[in-house]
């Protein structure tokens, strides 16, 4: 029997950050969001998949699909694919609804290298489903989407490391 990992995410566009709160719009990924597999995927889609239409890479993930992502490798998307929605529309990120989410991915595209900030929620930073909750993320990794793949594992661990468990 297979083990399905739970790892909850957002995927955002940045916009800037108020204190350690994203300001963006994002949506939410239901299934295995750490770093070595979400992130990693959010990195090949932008370099290799989608290098010269990032931004509307970034519509299609965020604005075209707010009801969220079971899971974005296969394009799984709650709002399409499952005709049902997460519990929670795309949103501002300052805001980010509960789910227990541990990591997020911000996509900025507006500087002149388009980066991804790999962040996770800081340990007691939660909030109940349904429920505005003002999450805290703690930058873990820049990844510069036009660069080299950086080590997803060792992201992950400096994240769980610096900022404990979400």
């Amino acid at each position: 029997m297979a083990v399905q990992v739970v790892a909850r995410a957002f995927i955002g566009r940045l916009t800037g950050w108020d204190g350690d709160r994203p300001m963006g719009k994002g949506v939410h990924h239901a299934c295995d969001g750490r770093p070595a597999r979400l992130g990693a995927h959010l990195f090949w889609l932008f370099r290799d998949t989608h290098p010269e239409d990032m931004d509307e890479l970034l519509k299609e993930i965020v604005d075209k699909h707010p009801g969220g992502w079971f899971q974005l490798e296969g394009w799984d998307c709650f709002c399409c694919s499952r005709k049902e929605r997460a519990g929670v529309d795309a949103g501002d990120l300052q805001w980010v609804v509960g789910e227990e989410c541990e990591w997020a991915y911000f996509i900025d595209l507006e500087g002149e290298d388009p980066v991804m900030v790999v962040a996770r929620r800081l340990a007691g930073q939660g909030g109940q489903a349904g429920e505005a909750a003002q999450e805290r993320w703690g930058e873990v990794a820049v990844v510069f989407l036009n660069g080299k793949e950086p080590n997803w594992e060792e992201i992950e661990r400096i994240g769980r490391e610096r900022y404990g468990s979400a």
